[in-house]
């Protein structure tokens, strides 16, 4: 077996229409996903992205999805309804709205009256926000340096945590693109 760093854990929101509780997802710094039935200590759900190491996990707010980010740059949403775990939508942007140039080290799904939306941070100092509904990105705040679990979006607002000297935590307005404070 590959003896490699857990990246990133998220527990399967309470309200995904599957009938297991108690389900934790990790992604692997060799490009595993996999799904483990904490009460039971039972594995679920394995699959590998073969040419990437991943960092970050996220579900969204119903637990039918969740993505995945990592060295590649770019993001990955799958299907949690299905038994078979297929790749629904990459999102690696366009030439005219591009996407992560760099390692993707943040992923976090909109909450609530934002649930179509799903934000990314890393390496490239830049921080998108995904609709997925056309998956493509709808805006992106320059300068986080996201390097770890470092975003949280609320009511419309994105906080992102950057690996800096100064000006380490940034609150950004989602709705009107800009920056309300440095932390």
């Amino acid at each position: 077996t590959d003896k490699v760093p857990i990246t990133s854990v998220r527990w399967r929101p309470l309200k995904s229409p599957k009938p297991t509780k108690n389900v934790l997802l990790s992604v692997n710094a060799n490009g595993t996903v996999q799904q483990w039935h904490t009460t039971s200590g039972k594995l679920l759900m394995s699959m590998k992205d073969e040419y990437n190491e991943l960092y970050c996990a996220d579900y969204d707010d119903t637990g039918s999805k969740f993505a995945t980010g990592g060295k590649d740059g770019k993001i990955r949403i799958y299907d949690d309804n299905t038994d078979k775990k297929k790749t629904e939508v990459i999102l690696s942007g366009t030439p005219s709205k591009p996407g992560h140039s760099n390692r993707v080290f943040a992923v976090k799904f909109g909450m609530n009256s934002n649930a179509h939306l799903l934000a990314s941070g890393g390496w490239d100092q830049k921080v998108i926000i995904w609709d997925l509904r056309i998956g493509e990105p709808i805006t992106y705040f320059q300068g986080p340096s996201v390097c770890g679990d470092g975003l949280d979006i609320m009511e419309g607002q994105l906080l992102t945590a950057s690996w800096r000297g100064t000006k380490q935590l940034e609150l950004f307005d989602i709705v009107k693109p800009k920056k309300i404070i440095d932390i």
